[in-house]
């Protein structure tokens, strides 16, 4: 039988590849996805979460639905309410909020048409 599979956003650095590391520890063949990407050897691949088309794709490169999913990617713009311009605003809320769903309803569709009971995570900030 093979290892179960999950997915996690924003593994290239930080918490994301924490726990991207700690999900292979614990015998999940981890898929990371970063804008950033990777070279691939420890799993992580370039994926940009805004982009439901590229997300689809990965998604349907899996050899099964992902039985865990982990939305960690996340992006912050510091500074005044009166100087964020509306291009940061929106990257924000798209890499955020938009790409969390996208990767979610993504993943629960391919979860569902297969049968899978999985669970998927989103984790937020007070940024």
């Amino acid at each position: 039988m093979s290892a179960p599979i999950a997915l996690v956003t924003g593994a290239g650095r930080g918490l994301g590849l924490a726990i991207a590391d700690r999900l292979r520890a614990d015998g999940f063949e981890t898929i990371g996805l970063d804008i950033d990407g990777a070279d691939g050897a420890d799993g992580t691949v370039a994926c940009d979460v805004t982009d439901p088309a590229a997300v689809e794709a990965l998604i349907a490169s899996l050899s099964s639905a992902p039985s865990a999913v982990v939305n960690n990617a996340g992006v912050v713009r510091f500074g005044s309410l009166l100087d964020v311009s509306d291009i940061d605003f929106r990257r924000v809320v798209d890499v955020n909020l938009t790409g969390t769903f996208t990767v979610a309803r993504l993943a629960a569709r391919r979860m569902v048409a297969e049968g899978m009971l999985g669970s998927i995570v989103n984790i937020t900030s007070i940024n």
